[in-house]
């Protein structure tokens, strides 16, 4: 286990992806996720990979969306192997975050095949990839990273709504915001001038803005809902970072894949930040809360 990678806080060094599981179940006072359905996007590879592996181990029931059917069957003879006798048998789903009829025909399906759900987890992304656009015209990254699962998320709301246990949105997002502010007059770079890492945190501050927005609507409409977003560290030896290999590496700490799921999974099980919780609406690294970017503002997040 890697010491010290978790900041100070009230869940001090949790530095392991299971270790985050049991400390946050044994805040809820729950033995398990049994009563949970939780989606996740992403989660063939890396951080989301992980993530699913602790949330299936734990008992819920869990469903992973990927990008094409080869890779859904990868995913899940991989989980089936590395949770055997699960309370609950993952599934699979194919998603296409850069294509809105994919993310409508998933919706209808997933509502028709699943019925339910307790916690969207948002996790899949592009970072840093050449310039190109999804098939609704949208930069790449923006589209995948934001626009995409804002429409998933607004489809899937009526389920989150019906949730037998209060219901939460994470999204996970990046210290990457830093880099950039939306740019909200060109958000397609039409007028030139795109650069890769500038298009990821606008991309990513976007993330951080949609959750604080969506936990304001659900608090004003005393939905019994919740959304948070979170960095979970520089995790360089993940698929996301396909189209910066070989490039300078930053001088930023690494993290392992499993200290790196460790806040997605503190986000997604921690009572702290369950609807109506003192942490709804806040953005965290290192498993705690932490300030954004100052331009990340709710005059902003009502942009998005």
């Amino acid at each position: 286990m890697i010491k010290n990678e978790c900041a100070k806080g009230d869940l001090n060094y949790l530095t392991d992806s299971d270790d985050a599981a049991r400390v946050s179940l044994a805040a809820a006072k729950i033995k398990d996720l049994s009563a949970q359905t939780i989606l996740l996007t992403g989660g063939n590879t890396g951080l989301g990979f992980e993530t699913a592996r602790v949330l299936v181990a734990n008992g819920a029931r869990v469903i992973v969306t990927v990008r094409d059917e080869k890779k859904a069957e990868a995913t899940k003879q991989q989980l089936n192997k590395l949770v055997p006798n699960a309370k609950h048998a993952p599934e699979v789903m194919v998603c296409a975050l850069e294509s809105f009829d994919s993310i409508n025909a998933f919706v209808e399906a997933y509502t028709k095949k699943i019925g339910a759900l307790s916690t969207l987890i948002l996790n899949a992304a592009v970072m840093a990839c050449p310039l190109s656009h999804t098939e609704q015209k949208f930069e790449m990254q923006m589209g995948v990273n934001h626009f995409g699962h804002f429409l998933l998320t607004r489809g899937l709301i009526p389920l989150l709504t019906k949730s037998a246990v209060p219901a939460r949105v994470v999204v996970v997002s990046s210290a990457g915001h830093n880099i950039s502010d939306v740019k909200w007059d060109d958000i397609n770079y039409s007028k030139g001038g795109y650069d890769n890492w500038k298009a990821y945190g606008a991309s990513k501050s976007a993330n951080i803005l949609f959750a604080k927005q969506l936990n304001a609507r659900f608090v004003e409409q005393k939905l019994p809902i919740s959304a948070v977003s979170l960095h979970p560290g520089v995790i360089i030896d993940t698929d996301l970072g396909r189209h910066v290999r070989g490039g300078p590496i930053p001088p930023y700490r690494f993290k392992t894949i499993s200290s790196g799921s460790s806040t997605t999974l503190v986000a997604a099980i921690h009572p702290k930040y369950a609807a109506g919780a003192s942490g709804a609406g806040l953005y965290l690294s290192d498993c705690n809360p932490v300030d954004t970017g100052k331009h990340i503002t709710m005059e902003s997040a009502k942009k998005v």
